[in-house]
């Protein structure tokens, strides 16, 4: 399980198994922990569906650290592409922000991270007039 959630030690496994318990004890609405620990431990389902609700958050956790990662290299990609169309217009890059914020509202896509479609069309755009 430390392994999975990609802990490197005894302490940070141990505070993990706490935040869990704590979460999985929340969203189980349960109100008196410990004689319904002992229960579920007297049951054999505590060890089992504590497992599982790990992994499971373990798996989340992977998922959501990739679409960090993923959303990181947008920005960067969107970043990049602001500068060249600074360096297009020979401006600061906040002026390439405003310019590209005001090419997507013109193409009614206004949303963040901005289409790779507004910024390569303000591009083109500018690679025209500079023809």
């Amino acid at each position: 399980m430390a392994v999975e959630a990609g802990l490197e030690d005894d302490e940070d496994f141990f505070f993990m198994v706490d935040k869990y318990l704590a979460d999985f004890l929340a969203e189980n609405n349960v109100k008196a922990a410990i004689p319904w620990l002992r229960a579920c431990d007297e049951a054999g389902d505590l060890g089992r569906n504590f497992t599982t609700y790990c992994q499971e958050r373990n798996a989340q956790n992977v998922r959501d650290r990739e679409s960090a990662e993923t959303m990181r290299r947008s920005w960067e990609q969107t970043d990049q592409k602001i500068a060249e169309i600074a360096k297009a217009l020979d401006c600061p890059v906040p002026e390439a922000y405003r310019a590209v914020r005001a090419e997507a509202r013109n193409m009614g896509m206004e949303h963040k991270p901005y289409a790779s479609v507004v910024l390569d069309s303000v591009l083109m755009n500018l690679q025209r007039e500079a023809s």
